[in-house]
């Protein structure tokens, strides 16, 4: 099995959407979605400043993290999919997404987004686990998630935004499962 660094630059087609690797004419987009609020309270900040998406742009190609644009079949960048704290002796990564454009939101295309991220990466690499968080209230993400056949593996509370608490799940997907169609009831709810 090859290293992610083997994909990092290949674009990936799904079947209603395409991965492509991040450009540094992104980086401005990059920028727009992060500063939305509404896609902050979900996903959280990611930049401070365009500076930091510059930088953060500069990093992508690092051996534990890769970072994919996911365009429309007619090339339009809709949002993000990144694959963060990959180890490659635990045969590990957590995955990131983002719908950026809020009129892509409800179509299925963060679904197709990650079934083609995770397809690419368990059948042309060594990882056998993703795993990912997300906030118990983004109710959206979980039913996609869970279409996608991650299951709930566990739940922390945190104190949120004004000190009021919130959990987040962490959820996973090992290889099998997608390659099965889902772990139907595998890892509990």
């Amino acid at each position: 099995m090859a290293c992610v660094a083997d994909i990092r630059q290949s674009v990936i087609r799904g079947s209603r959407i395409s991965l492509r690797p991040v450009r540094d004419s992104d980086i401005q987009t990059l920028f727009r979605w992060d500063s939305d609020e509404e896609i902050a309270k979900w996903a959280g900040k990611k930049f401070k400043t365009e500076e930091d998406a510059k930088d953060w742009y500069l990093s992508v190609h690092h051996l534990q993290k890769r970072s994919w644009i996911i365009e429309t079949t007619d090339g339009n960048p809709i949002g993000e999919v990144e694959v963060t704290n990959i180890s490659w002796r635990l045969h590990t990564g957590e995955i990131r997404i983002v719908i950026g454009e809020k009129s892509m939101w409800n179509q299925g295309l963060g679904e197709d987004a990650i079934r083609t991220c995770l397809s690419e990466l368990f059948g042309s690499t060594s990882l056998k686990e993703v795993f990912l968080k997300v906030d118990s209230r983004n109710l959206r993400a979980l039913r996609c998630y869970q279409k996608v056949g991650f299951r709930t593996e566990g739940k922390v509370k945190l104190l949120g935004d004004e000190d009021k608490p919130r959990s987040i799940l962490l959820m996973r997907i090992a290889r099998e499962d997608l390659l099965h169609g889902g772990a139907k009831g595998a890892y509990g709810t």
